[in-house]
């Protein structure tokens, strides 16, 4: 009996731990299948939400997966369905979508609309008479589950000029509690069709005009599936049309200002990662149900008896490495690498566990203790970093990084691409140079602070500090790399208090306009010496006007009265001392204005008579001229004419420059491309427009407003996009300078505008162009800085 107990005991062990050994490997393999509930894909206080059996007539229905054309057929068992008579109804997924997942071929939502009767094709005849239909529209919104101010809704609308229950999609999008709508009907169907930017006759539920669009093989009666997707990058709108064989279309781009209309602004996108899907209907028909089938959300199908969860999430490492490999030295604790899970039924999903192993996988596999989210390495070989994640219903991802291990890693090093000064004086800008780090591991990075008595100086620049009392001043490059255990590199500069002020004079222009107040804008001038701490410098200006041979002194801003050869001298003296001082001499020429020609400055261009029009001609390889005074930003437009004969188009570049911060330019070059085209190109990306500088005649029709660059009505570029890290920032002092270039002319470039800011008439002996207005600089020649 002894013998008999031992070896049940040992029976039951063995298939104790033969059970065990299953479900761990099932686990891992994500074989587990369950099945999935409504109450696990919905939230809905009011209404229905059911997997049900529907119109017969829908059991076959085709939608767009993963191209532009219809390129499946299912058959629905039973589909899960939506539908209250409440338009305060509010339908939310318990699966929050991935931000990272929204592309043009990922459908977040496909649908039908189930109406409460079917309605037989031609009735009521479509054009001006609305379907039978049970609502009007039923919106589908992400939210952005960290910023619930950015959004994006998407609106169907039952149309009546196709068969009944037709729709169209259009995007709507949130930033900052703002919205930017598109027009949802339009009386011209021709319009939709063509989808100029809001809407799109959108063929949804077996809905296809005439045979007009039909595709091959298909009933203009079978139901046709509706769908909406997003894609991030682009930030553009798709879904799906009966009037291009089911293509998938472009419904709008919600940052492009080409679909802008009315008070749309461009939107900004996400916050966050975690996105809220939820759905309501507009104007229900009193006393019926609006319900919509809902044929699969998030990537998952929701059109048979059961959804069944057999599934892994995917599980994504978060911490971003500069290069594909990871590496690292023996002995130094070493962090491991971050992950989250998303699965198509739970999200996103945060409880991940991790293990390190040595020679994963392998019969010398062992373990490697995480202490505080770092392992330390005992030998030289490659690593591995192994994340899982499991679901709700037990299936398992996971996701393995490996690192290679040496001996040792060269230490972290930094190079100055330039010098810092040992010493400096109170009050002067000391540059801070950039640098370059190397050794180490990946992810190598500087930071730089700037510390007196071991506190830190504020500074709002990231190229220069500026010191505001004498002593010592530490400069400290803090090198890291993917262990994040900073090295310090520290440069020491000495600051002494100078026996003048510390002036920062303004670049001023070359020339300007009789008549006209010639404005000097305020600049930096502190004296550190007469009281030991920063106060303002005394000023003072003087001017030699023409035929004079002295300076006389002028409170600061001045009327030329006369045209001629100008000096100015600026100067900044200490309080008690006005012998300590510095100054500056400026040269500047005033000139009368009276015809048009004049307010423009030419530079290797000659300024001439062509049939009456003013016509700046360019015979040399290359040439500007720019138009003397600025103007308002958000009111420049100009139409001009670019002729050239010779073999090779020339290119022209047309530069703004705000008239305060010289550095926040936009220019805009125009050149003939291999396509036979031309490109605008900004600093900020580029976009093709009409014409070309070539053989003959071409006229542009260019303008600015309000961060975006136009070619006549429609916006090819838009001005807030990063390129080599630097960002354009508009204009903020709300006054440009315009700047013409002619660069790799051939024979005689001759350019004529058609109208310059408002100004229609360019005869050559035509009248002011524009009411004069204060001169601050002329463009680029003299850095433009102006009134502050």
């Amino acid at each position: 009996m002894k013998k008999q107990t031992i070896w049940l005991l040992a029976l039951m062990f063995i298939c104790s731990l033969a059970l065990s050994v299953g479900f761990i490997a099932g686990a891992e393999s994500g074989s587990n299948e369950e099945t999935v509930t409504v109450s696990d894909l919905v939230y809905f206080d009011g209404g229905s939400a059911e997997f049900k059996k529907i119109y017969p007539l829908f059991d076959a229905y085709n939608i767009n997966k993963h191209s532009d054309a219809i390129d499946t057929k299912n058959t629905i068992d039973k589909v899960l369905v939506l539908g209250t008579e409440s338009s305060n109804t509010v339908f939310k997924f318990k699966t929050h979508l991935n931000r990272d997942n929204l592309t043009k071929y990922f459908n977040i939502v496909e649908w039908f609309i189930v109406p409460t009767k079917l309605q037989p094709y031609g009735e009521p005849n479509y054009g001006n008479e609305f379907s039978d239909a049970d609502f009007d529209s039923f919106e589908i919104t992400i939210k952005d589950v960290g910023n619930p101010e950015k959004y994006v809704v998407f609106r169907t609308s039952n149309r009546p000029d196709a068969n009944a229950y037709c729709t169209t999609v259009s995007g709507r999008a949130g930033a900052n509690g703002q919205s930017v709508e598109g027009i949802l009907h339009s009386d011209d169907a021709n319009a939709i069709n063509k989808n100029w930017g809001t809407s799109l006759k959108a063929s949804h539920v077996g809905c296809f005009s005439d045979y007009d669009g039909v595709p091959t093989g298909f009933s203009r009666n079978l139901p046709l599936g509706g769908f909406v997707s997003l894609d991030y990058e682009t930030k553009q709108v798709f879904s799906v049309t009966g009037a291009e064989n089911g293509k998938r279309i472009l419904v709008k781009d919600l940052d492009d200002g080409r679909y802008m209309t009315g008070t749309d602004i461009p939107w900004d996108g996400f916050d966050s990662k975690e996105l809220e899907v939820s759905i309501r209907f507009i104007n229900i028909v009193s006393g019926r149900t609006a319900q919509v089938a809902i044929l699969g959300f998030n990537g998952v199908d929701f059109t048979k008896s059961k959804v069944m969860d057999n599934i892994a999430p995917e599980v994504i490492e978060s911490t971003v490495l500069d290069e594909p490999a990871l590496y690292g030295e023996v002995g130094r604790a070493m962090p491991i690498t971050e992950c989250y899970a998303y699965d198509l039924l739970d999200g996103f999903i945060y409880d991940v566990n991790y293990n390190v192993y040595y020679n994963y996988n392998s019969a010398g596999q062992t373990e490697k203790i995480i202490s505080g989210g770092r392992f330390t390495p005992d030998k030289s070989g490659v690593y591995s970093i192994v994340a899982t994640a499991s679901d709700r219903f037990g299936n398992i991802g996971k996701h393995v990084r490996t690192v290679e291990i040496r001996k040792a890693i060269n230490d972290l090093h930094l190079k100055l691409y330039g010098e810092l000064p040992s010493e400096c004086k109170v009050g002067e800008r000391v540059a801070l140079p950039s640098a370059f780090v190397y050794g180490g591991s990946v992810n190598k990075r500087y930071e730089i602070s700037v510390l007196a008595d071991d506190k830190a100086v504020e500074t709002d620049a990231k190229d220069y500090f500026v010191p505001t009392k004498q002593g010592v001043y530490t400069v400290r490059y803090a090198v890291s790399d993917y262990y994040d255990d900073p090295v310090f590199f520290d440069y020491t500069v000495v600051a002494s208090i100078d026996d003048k002020p510390i002036a920062y004079f303004p670049d001023l222009p070359k020339v300007v306009e009789t008549g006209v107040k010639f404005v000097i804008p305020k600049f930096s001038a502190i004296d550190y010496r007469s009281f030991g701490d920063a106060v303002a410098a005394d000023l003072s200006f003087a001017v030699k006007e023409p035929q004079s041979e002295e300076y006389k002194l002028i409170d600061g801003d001045f009327v030329p009265t006369v045209a001629g050869d100008y000096k100015l001298k600026i100067t900044a003296s200490c309080i008690a001392d006005a012998t300590k001082c510095v100054f500056k001499e400026y040269d500047f020429t005033a000139k009368d204005c009276r015809l048009v020609r004049d307010f423009f400055i030419p530079d290797g261009v000659s300024v001439e008579n062509r049939d009456g029009d003013t016509a700046f001609v360019l015979t040399e390889r290359s040439g500007s001229f720019y138009f003397l005074n600025p103007v308002i930003s958000d009111e420049v437009k100009f139409e001009f004419s670019a002729q050239n004969h010779g073999d090779h188009a020339p290119a022209v570049i047309i530069t703004l420059r705000d008239s305060v911060k010289k550095e926040n330019a936009v220019s805009m070059r125009i050149e003939k491309s291999t396509a036979e085209s031309s490109v605008l190109k900004t600093s900020n990306g580029s976009a093709t427009i009409r014409g070309a500088v070539s053989d003959g005649n071409a006229t542009f029709d260019l303008s600015y407003s309000k961060g975006y660059i136009y070619d006549g009505k429609n916006a090819v570029v838009k001005l807030n996009y990063y390129d080599n890290d630097n960002e354009f920032e508009g204009f903020s002092s709300g006054k440009v300078f315009v700047d013409f270039a002619i660069e790799n002319s051939v024979d005689e470039t001759v350019i004529k505008f058609l109208s310059f800011c408002g100004n229609q008439d360019f005869a050559y002996d035509a009248a002011d162009i524009t009411e004069p207005t204060v001169v601050y600089s002329d463009l680029g020649r003299i850095c433009g800085i102006g009134e502050e």
